[in-house]
């Protein structure tokens, strides 16, 4: 006996209707069976810890010239909004890593010691491996 031949006296029902309970929408109705997660915030901490953690470089005075050269390069040129790419180092309380960053200037802050890109990245300058003034 096929599937069709066992259930025909209902396949063409109505769906039953509760009497108690008004018909919920279809996309309510989709919530209830959203995934659970009973570990909240575990799946970040997995994420942080699989991060590659690095220890801080240490620079000598032939990088601290060069970089030095390129923010004064920057600084006379500011007005142009030159386009730079560095590599910086950002520590936490783990090590720290490297990153990457590339884009106009729009200021350099002295006082603060900050590069500061059109696209809102600030690089502290204590934090900087590399610059490169592209343009």
């Amino acid at each position: 006996m096929s599937g069709e031949e066992r259930y025909k006296d209902i396949i063409n029902l109505p769906p039953k209707q509760s009497s108690v309970y008004p018909h919920m929408p279809a996309d309510r109705r989709a919530a209830q069976f959203s995934p659970f997660a009973a570990l909240r915030g575990f799946g970040e901490m997995i994420a942080e810890a699989e991060t590659v953690r690095e220890a801080p470089p240490e620079r000598d005075e032939c990088a601290d010239a060069e970089i030095d050269e390129a923010l004064r390069d920057i600084r006379e040129r500011i007005a142009e909004k030159p386009w730079v790419r560095v590599k910086f180092f950002r520590a936490d309380e783990r090590g720290g890593t490297y990153f990457s960053c590339e884009g106009a200037v729009k200021k350099l802050d002295g006082e603060r010691g900050k590069l500061i890109f059109e696209g809102g990245e600030t690089v502290l300058f204590a934090e900087l491996c590399g610059i490169e003034v592209v343009m």
